[in-house]
């Protein structure tokens, strides 16, 4: 499918209809407004003339509430946007023709046209296929300085659609495989599960973000999707990678290596197992988490379409009362088991592992044991940030270990 969008002059989307089963075409009569609009001074300057315009009148909501106009509710607030499958039809194809609920739209790669004039470049961005010509192919694949862009567009675009719905989980890969294909073709990169090989130590760190269950059928699922390593296999609201306003990263480990075990012949498609081996600075230790937290200090910019949430995050103190990092847990029945052992003034072992650094501090992976030796699945992720008082000093005793995640 990706090819079919990828190829097309132009997309015709469907945004207006709830289902497959429902036409798009037929659009109800809004009531509408119309006021004359006499400039101050058109009696003395004829360039400026009487104009009329027209308005539609549709019921306030404040969840709608956005200067972007009819992009916000005919666009970004429909079910088609929000369908994961329907990811891809965005991303890859070269020119959309949207018919929304009150108008058409028109998208391509320099803007965003509605049929009532108004225009927007809000939501336009270069896209990771739209509007790349052979020649700019080429170019990208013989500049290994024009790589690190597309990485961060795909990461960009893995956050956006992280947050939308899939009615079988297990389509997390399946329905991004042609971004990833076109990535991977771009720069040369290794996939595995969703991250990519030169960019690894800072897809490793994503952080989770708590919110409403997007499906309960989801929630309840014990399907397997990607290792733990992987953004894939979590099932948060939303999921973030490291901020790039602080740098792309620079790893810290000294070696790793990725293995996945595919489900078919795709390999950006599902996979059955994978394993990350990764030599780096590790703690194996017992440490406290502060549950009294500064909920401003924990607070997180919410994407534009979504209620206020808060990430799993809380402080985490060493034996000396010192300030050690953040913890952000990938899932609640982590965070609350957590809770309930530090709650009995108890202590929880935590596996501490160091795989990047950027301008901001030292980011890592929380990991806890599978009960055979040297193996390891992620729980969550720690930020040890330098205005903090986090930093190097926190970690200058820690040794190098061998850790296999699954």
């Amino acid at each position: 499918m990706d090819l079919i969008f990828a190829q097309a002059y132009v997309t015709l989307c469907a945004a207006s209809s709830p289902s497959c089963h429902i036409g798009f075409l037929t659009r109800d009569a809004k009531p509408t407004l119309k006021i004359r609009y006499v400039p101050s001074n058109h009696k003395e300057e004829q360039s400026h003339p009487a104009e009329d315009f027209s308005y539609l009148v549709a019921p306030y909501d404040r969840e709608f509430e956005c200067t972007e106009g009819p992009f916000s509710w005919d666009y970004l607030q429909t079910r088609w946007y929000q369908r994961g499958w329907v990811h891809q039809e965005i991303e890859l194809s070269q020119r959309l023709l949207i018919f929304g609920h009150d108008f058409i739209h028109f998208k391509c790669p320099s803007r965003l046209l509605c049929e009532n004039g108004h225009q927007s470049e809000a939501f336009t961005s270069f896209s990771i296929a739209s509007g790349i010509t052979p020649e700019e192919h080429r170019r990208i694949q013989d500049n290994p300085q024009q790589r690190p862009a597309i990485f961060d567009l795909f990461r960009e675009s893995v956050e956006h659609f992280y947050a939308k719905r899939l009615t079988y989980e297990t389509d997390r890969l399946p329905a991004i495989a042609g971004l990833a294909r076109k990535v991977s073709e771009l720069t040369g990169s290794r996939y595995h599960a969703g991250l990519f090989q030169d960019t690894i130590h800072s897809d490793l760190v994503f952080k989770c973000m708590e919110g409403e269950t997007r499906n309960p059928r989801l929630a309840a699922s014990e399907s397997y999707l990607a290792p733990s390593w992987s953004w894939v296999s979590t099932r948060a609201f939303r999921m973030a990678f490291p901020d790039h306003r602080y740098g792309r990263g620079t790893p810290l480990y000294a070696s790793i290596q990725v293995q996945t075990t595919l489900s078919g012949l795709n390999p950006f498609g599902e996979v059955q197992a994978g394993l990350l081996t990764m030599e780096t600075k590790v703690l194996l230790s017992s440490v406290e988490l502060d549950w009294e937290m500064d909920m401003e200090d924990a607070y997180e910019e919410p994407m534009f379409n979504y209620d206020v949430k808060y990430p799993f995050m809380v402080p985490v103190f060493n034996y000396e009362g010192r300030y050690l990092a953040k913890v952000s847990f990938d899932n609640k029945e982590t965070i609350e088991e957590v809770e309930c052992v530090n709650n009995l003034d108890g202590e929880i072992t935590l596996v501490w592992a160091l795989v990047m650094e950027n301008s901001e501090g030292l980011l890592g992976l929380l990991l806890q044991s599978t009960g055979k030796d040297g193996e390891y699945f992620r729980i969550g992720m720690f930020h040890s940030k330098y205005h903090a008082g986090g930093g190097w000093h926190c970690f200058e005793d820690w040794e190098v270990h061998e850790l296999n995640i699954i």
